[in-house]
């Protein structure tokens, strides 16, 4: 997706990245869900470069500037969390699936400008169709 080209307006009156909590309508999160998980609250540590929104269900979504993607990789491997990296095709331009032992997924996929997230107690199917939805939708 060209993002920077797409979300110029969007950008202007939300500021930085795409609004995470805006990308999906709650019939494409029931759908992808299982069930409506209500409206997310939107957060940015730098509403420039990254914006997270976190499901009432524990669900977050969140969009980064792509430069930022190997470096928040590195930092989940430097992290000392029991977590499993792996590489996941066909979803952007490349995707990790990153599983945790206490049983969250957490989807990172890089795509054009943007690298989106999903993280979870959800199914990697579920991870995947989230991210996949995101990325068409910025």
């Amino acid at each position: 997706a060209s993002a920077v080209a797409d979300d110029t307006a969007e950008n202007e009156t939300t500021g930085g990245v795409p609004d995470p909590c805006g990308l999906l309508s709650q019939d494409e999160l029931a759908s992808i869900l299982g069930a409506a998980p209500g409206e997310g609250t939107v957060q940015g540590p730098s509403p420039e470069m990254r914006k997270v929104c976190t499901l009432p269900d524990g669900t977050i979504l969140g969009v980064e500037v792509a430069v930022d993607y190997d470096a928040t990789l590195a930092a989940v491997e430097k992290s000392g969390l029991d977590a499993t990296l792996t590489d996941v095709s066909g979803v952007g331009d490349k995707a990790t699936l990153i599983t945790y032992d206490v049983g969250v997924l957490q989807l990172l996929a890089v795509e054009g400008d943007y690298f989106v997230d999903v993280t979870g107690m959800i199914t990697e199917a579920q991870a995947t169709a989230l991210v996949k939805a995101m990325l068409a939708a910025i």
